[in-house]
């Protein structure tokens, strides 16, 4: 799928949207923890739209109720993509189903798959997200692999070739955590500074330009970041003081800041104080205290 193709689908749904590591509303996904019984634990549950098999249940049923994906067992933690869904699992392997028109599930072909399939060559995966149409593994060496869309760069590997198999994101080392935007990655490094790459039309890469980049440049100004939320176009960071900055889009107000001025590098979000927690849909954002 051409990358005007995967912007032009963004665009079209810049409406709020529930976020679950990312994603744009087209499904949702629960892992079911310790309340669950049992023979639940480590299991996942979806529902919603269901046109490319991102529910996981074996069908293209849209599902009104949850129900059951296929065959996850072990399940630590889940992310959502604009119509595929990936599941980490204890022993450090991912699973994906769902749209795969550009390579997104990492299992080397473009066929749909309406049931979970392991992504190739992954292993000591320490956390997972996702993209419109990519997706993200962090690893226990602190690097990042990434697979799927990449027309604007968003892999990160230099080019912009779409990969059907993870590949390295250029220069990362030390990643604590990831985010994935509509065209765009974002790492959160040990220091508490963040790499951002990919499409920059509104600058949601933060630098300060709109250049779209396709290997990791230092986001502007920010430090002391503990967590990361990328939307279709915005990004929120959350600092050790417990306020947000945030950059990109701001159509909708999403930046939080007042106005309605897209910002080409971080700005604080108003009268914000004490946050432990942060999420972004496609066009807002949400902070938990």
């Amino acid at each position: 799928m051409s990358e005007n193709v995967c912007l032009n689908r963004l665009q079209m749904n810049l409406r709020p949207a529930f976020k679950l590591a990312m994603g744009l509303a087209m499904m949702a996904v629960m892992l079911l923890s310790s309340r669950a019984s049992a023979q639940e634990l480590g299991t996942a549950r979806a529902w919603g739209r269901n046109t490319f098999g991102q529910l996981g249940d074996g069908t293209t049923v849209v599902r009104t109720t949850p129900v059951p994906v296929s065959g996850l067992a072990n399940v630590t933690a889940l992310a959502g993509g604009d119509g595929h869904s990936l599941a980490l699992l204890l022993d450090g392997t991912v699973m994906a189903w769902g749209f795969n028109d550009s390579g997104q599930l990492g299992d080397g072909t473009l066929i749909n798959r309406t049931t979970p399939v392991p992504v190739s060559g992954l292993a000591s995966v320490t956390a997972i997200a996702s993209g419109g149409y990519h997706s993200l593994a962090l690893l226990l060496d602190g690097t990042i692999m990434a697979w799927g869309s990449n027309g604007s760069g968003q892999l990160g590997d230099g080019t912009t070739v779409t990969r059907r198999t993870p590949v390295p994101a250029t220069g990362l080392t030390n990643v604590t955590a990831m985010a994935g935007g509509g065209l765009h990655s974002l790492a959160l490094l040990s220091d508490g500074t963040v790499m951002a790459w990919g499409y920059n039309g509104y600058g949601q890469l933060g630098d300060g330009t709109f250049d779209t980049r396709t290997a990791p440049v230092p986001v502007s100004g920010l430090v002391d970041v503990t967590a990361l939320a990328g939307g279709d176009f915005h990004n929120l960071a959350l600092l050790l003081d417990g306020t947000l900055m945030a950059w990109g889009y701001n159509n909708s107000g999403q930046l939080g800041n007042g106005t309605l001025d897209s910002k080409l590098t971080p700005v604080p979000v108003s009268g914000l104080a004490n946050v432990t927690a942060i999420a972004s849909g496609g066009s807002h954002g949400l902070a938990m205290f």
